[in-house]
């Protein structure tokens, strides 16, 4: 199985001088979200530094890089609105395969970046939930706890009768189901954010 490959390029800075420091932490912090979710290979930062990652296309960066996907975006602060451009580049179809914008308060700056990590992961068909869960800051079993307190007295037992008539259905025991269950859980749960 080919372990999929990305160079997340650091973001152009469209807006003044002084946010260039944003555009290169922004960046940074996507590197750092995508390499901890794991069975990816992101090229490290230093490495793309190296090359004249501004004047190669996405052939000649995934040719210097060993990588087959490039990421690359543009950010332009102005006061307290951003806008962040993304897309993503497959050099084996030789197409852009995705591509997102937003426009929103600078505030809502740490949301845009975990989501843009996560929609990155999903359009590269990764796991995500182990992402999802650094996310929310809990452990799966934390998540599943809370989400069961949140759930109406009535949908929990809705949800814990299919769940007992699913298992029984394949001559499972729940012990036995349970993990399988979690997992679809946490799919479910992180594909609404």
């Amino acid at each position: 199985m080919e372990v999929s490959s990305i160079a997340i390029l650091p973001l152009d800075n469209k807006g003044a001088e002084e946010d260039e420091f944003y555009a290169f932490g922004i960046s940074s912090d996507l590197i750092s979200d995508i390499t901890s979710a794991g069975l990816i290979r992101v090229a490290g930062l230093k490495d793309i530094e190296r090359i004249d990652y501004k004047n190669l296309s996405y052939e000649e960066l995934a040719t210097k890089l060993f990588v087959r996907f490039i990421g690359q975006g543009t950010i332009w602060k102005k006061d307290s609105i951003f806008q962040l451009s993304m897309e993503l580049y497959d050099s084996e179809t030789k197409k852009v395969v995705w591509s997102e914008r937003w426009q929103k308060d600078w505030n809502n700056l740490p949301n845009i970046k975990d989501e843009l990590a996560y929609k990155i992961l999903k359009e590269l068909k990764m796991d995500t939930k182990k992402l999802f869960l650094r996310m929310t800051g809990m452990t799966k079993n934390e998540l599943i706890s809370k989400l069961m307190q949140k759930l109406p007295s009535g949908k929990y037992k809705t949800f814990t009768t299919r769940v007992a008539i699913s298992a029984n259905k394949v001559n499972l025991k729940f012990a036995q189901a349970e993990p399988v269950l979690e997992t679809g859980l946490i799919n479910s749960i992180s594909g609404l954010f």
